[in-house]
Parts: structure tokens; C-alpha cells; sequence
């Protein structure tokens, strides 16, 4: 179900009152229209809000009560995509945050044609912010996704810290392993590793297998980065969705 994810502040007691952005979203996209509700995320927290009044750059509106909280949705799954030319990787922060990611943090790394600074990163945030805020609200997922500024391709094993199983996806196969097998059972949080539109440099493949993490390969299509990512969301998504219909052969 489509949701108002609501600005820091923007609710007091149990008035919200919307400018900017948010008023747009509601009365020019949405059509919202007085009297009428809508389900509205704050933090993890759901509510149920009742348009009160309508003005040419406002739009008030009334908690009427807690909405519903939504079904587990079971593991958290962080994705690290490398970095894109163009815009690509807004279109992956997208369709990622509706997918239900848990966290982005994109990568730096030897193949990158794009490269990030510290001004650039923080610009590029800001804007991947409010992609999953757009998403959120799209999507109608329990939380907005945390997008993170991008790190080297060397700090990211470090930075995962062993949080649970680290899948980098390849192009060729690795290994023997199997996506069921690493996710069987259900681990509580999974990162998955997408290269850039070079694919993954061998110094990286060797540094990400030393650290321990575990090459997945995606099978016999050449897929353009942004699309791996997405591919790869769904087939971990649907496995941790039915593992409980799998069995992993001893």
C-alpha cells in the first residue's frame, strides 16, 4: 500500500502540517482530498491520517490512529553496488529500496568509470536519500532505506565486519556454492556485492575470497551492472522467502 513517509518534525501530537515536497506529493500527485485517509510512516512507527483542510501551499492533517504493523519481512538484506556512469545508480537505489533493501552503501572501486569525492559523495546522498524516500512511499515498505556516502572497494569486507554471509556476484563461476546453500537456513543479515559496468577487478575478487566472502555466479547472461543488481535482489528475496520449502541436499 502506497504511504506518506513524513518529514523530521513534521507531526505534532496529533496535527501534521505539510509544505513543499510533501504537500505536491499529496494534493497534486496523490489528489488527496479533505476527509479523506491515508497511512503515513514515521521512523518504524505506522500511522492512520485524516486530511483536515487544504489550502493553496498546505495540506493539515490528523492522526487518527495507528496503522496495522506490517508482516516480518524476515532478513536484512545491504546491498554494495559499485559505482555507475550517469544516473544509473539512481535507478538501482530505486528499484533496490522498493525491492525492500535494508541499506545501500555504494562502492569505489579499480573498474569504476564513475568516481565519487568527499563533495560529490555527499551530494549524491542527499539525492539517493530522497530516491528511497520516494520509494518508500511507493512501495509501502516498514522503514526507509539507509543510502550511505561511498566507500573504497578495499575498506568494504571491513566495514561488513562478518554481519552474516557476504555474496559477491560474478560472472564466471567461483565455486561450487549455491545461493540456497549460503542462505539455508535463514541468516538475520545478508550483503550482497554487485561490480561496476567493468566487473570486478582480480585483486578485489582475490581480496573479497580471502576476507571470506562468497562468489555467487549469476549464470550465462551478460547483464549490464544495474540490472545484475536487481536480478540479484530478487533470487536472494525469493529464497529467503521460501526457505522453509527448500532442503539442502547433505
Amino acid at each position: 500500500m502506497k504511504q506518506l513517509v513524513l518529514p523530521a518534525e513534521a507531526r505534532s501530537g496529533n496535527q501534521v502540517e505539510l509544505r513543499g515536497k510533501d504537500y505536491h506529493y499529496l494534493v497534486r500527485v496523490r489528489r488527496v482530498e479533505i476527509g479523506e485517509q491515508l497511512q503515513a510512516l514515521e521512523g518504524t512507527q505506522r500511522w492512520r491520517l485524516e486530511v483536515t483542510a487544504i489550502t493553496a501551499d498546505r495540506i493539515a492533517l490528523q492522526v487518527v490512529g495507528s496503522a496495522p504493523p506490517e508482516n516480518a519481512r524476515g532478513s536484512r538484506i545491504v546491498l554494495f553496488p559499485f559505482l555507475l556512469k550517469a544516473r544509473k545508480l539512481d535507478d538501482v537505489v530505486r528499484q533496490a529500496c522498493e525491492a525492500g533493501i535494508s541499506a545501500i552503501v555504494p562502492i569505489e572501486g579499480d573498474h569504476c568509470i564513475a568516481k565519487s569525492d568527499e563533495e560529490n559523495g555527499a551530494k549524491k546522498a542527499l539525492r539517493w536519500a530522497s530516491i528511497a524516500k520516494e520509494a518508500a512511499q511507493q512501495s509501502g515498505n516498514s522503514r526507509v532505506c539507509d543510502v550511505h556516502t561511498p566507500i573504497p572497494s578495499r575498506s568494504l569486507t571491513a566495514r561488513w565486519n562478518g554481519a552474516g554471509p557476504l555474496l559477491f556476484f560474478h560472472q564466471e563461476p567461483l565455486d561450487k556454492g549455491s545461493l540456497h546453500r549460503y542462505l539455508f537456513p535463514r541468516p538475520e543479515t545478508v550483503g550482497l556485492i554487485i561490480g561496476p559496468e567493468g566487473g570486478l577487478s582480480e585483486s578485489e575478487v582475490a581480496t573479497f575470497q580471502s576476507q571470506g566472502a562468497l562468489p555467487v555466479w549469476l549464470g550465462p547472461f551478460v547483464l549490464r551492472a544495474e540490472t545484475a543488481s536487481v536480478y540479484a535482489i530478487a533470487a536472494v528475496n525469493t529464497i529467503l522467502q521460501e526457505t522453509q520449502e527448500w532442503t539442502i541436499p547433505t
